[in-house]
């Protein structure tokens, strides 16, 4: 908080066309608070399903291959938002300076708004802030991408190293969303546990463990919709998420079908910026103190279930199902340079 009033008094003062008689302190202080605990809410479904998406079928087989051997996959990731997660409940109590439209400030009934998954909106939100002793009313509203499912494509690559090892790499072009976009890319490195037990691998049983990194940045519009000349002057929310995993996997082969399944430990750390373009006031550098508090460290377990087959000399499907709090789907065609 002394941050955020240094910052303030920075900006007071030093900002050509604002001066302290011009803005009224606590309540800027209240529209920080709403419209943090407003994104934090709207986004946070979102960011969760983003972390699965980017952890999930990461290994092609636990199988030790041989040395420098490249294995090349194009695939296709479709994640399934639960109803659940598209919608979330608000009420005046929720706000310092924001009010529902249509509700008595005093009124605290719950309406049901969407999330960053859901569809439009149809509440709007009141603020006020008082310019130079004059009472400015805005209303704005938060609509979200209006997707049950999410898919992106990437591609990805494994080169095979001695001793059992599997370097790997993943990367997704910028992904456009009805309202936003997001990316994903990330490293792991692979480990053959099996190679220690001739017994298991003489019966086509393979296991495997994998550490992996992973950067997802997502971005999603946030109080764009307004109808008044005042505005916070916030157009976008952007999620920026650095991830470990580890996970361990078990395969069995049948002829040129492979049977496996495992379990994934995906620790994030979750940062957030608001982005936009200053309408009366310039108040990015506020917000973004104050949404620093929304930064947070999340930890996820989840299983995952793939068959992988070889269906054309060197070309392999594979179809992965991880399964958690939120289930995602993953097709992915691969051919092996050997």
């Amino acid at each position: 908080m002394l941050k955020l009033m240094r910052k303030l008094f920075f900006l007071v003062c030093f900002f050509p066309f604002i001066s302290f008689s011009q803005l009224d302190e606590e309540e800027i202080n209240s529209l920080l608070n709403d419209a943090t605990f407003y994104a934090g809410k709207f986004v946070s479904p979102a960011t969760e399903a983003v972390v699965y998406q980017a952890s999930s079928a990461w290994m092609f087989s636990p199988k030790k291959r041989k040395n420098w051997d490249f294995t090349f996959a194009v695939n296709n990731n479709l994640f399934i938002v639960p109803k659940s997660n598209r919608k979330m409940n608000i009420s005046n109590a929720d706000f310092e300076n924001f009010h529902i439209n249509g509700l008595d400030p005093n009124d605290n009934s719950t309406v049901t708004v969407p999330t960053a998954f859901g569809d439009k909106s149809t509440v709007y939100l009141v603020g006020t802030l008082t310019i130079d002793g004059t009472e400015e009313t805005f209303e704005t509203k938060v609509d979200g991408i209006n997707q049950e499912t999410v898919y992106y494509p990437y591609l990805q690559g494994a080169l095979a190293l001695p001793y059992g090892f599997e370097l790997m790499a993943k990367y997704s072009f910028k992904n456009k969303l009805k309202k936003g976009d997001y990316q994903v890319y990330g490293v792991a490195i692979q480990y053959n546990i099996s190679q220690h037990f001739k017994k298991l691998t003489n019966k086509n049983w393979n296991i495997a463990t994998l550490i992996a990194y992973n950067y997802e940045n997502f971005n999603v519009d946030i109080f764009q919709s307004s109808n008044s000349t005042f505005s916070l002057g916030i157009e976008s929310l952007n999620s920026k998420i650095n991830s470990f995993h580890g996970q361990i996997n078990v395969s069995k082969t049948f002829k040129k079908l492979e049977i496996m399944s495992g379990v994934v430990v995906n620790s994030s750390n979750i940062k957030y910026y608001f982005n936009g373009e200053p309408t009366v006031f310039d108040f990015s550098s506020l917000f973004n103190e104050k949404v620093k508090e929304l930064y947070k460290t999340q930890t996820i377990i989840f299983g995952e279930i793939s068959g992988r087959y070889n269906f054309y000399k060197n070309f392999q499907l594979q179809t992965t199902f991880s399964i958690g709090s939120h289930l995602n789907t993953n097709f992915g065609i691969q051919y092996e340079f050997n």
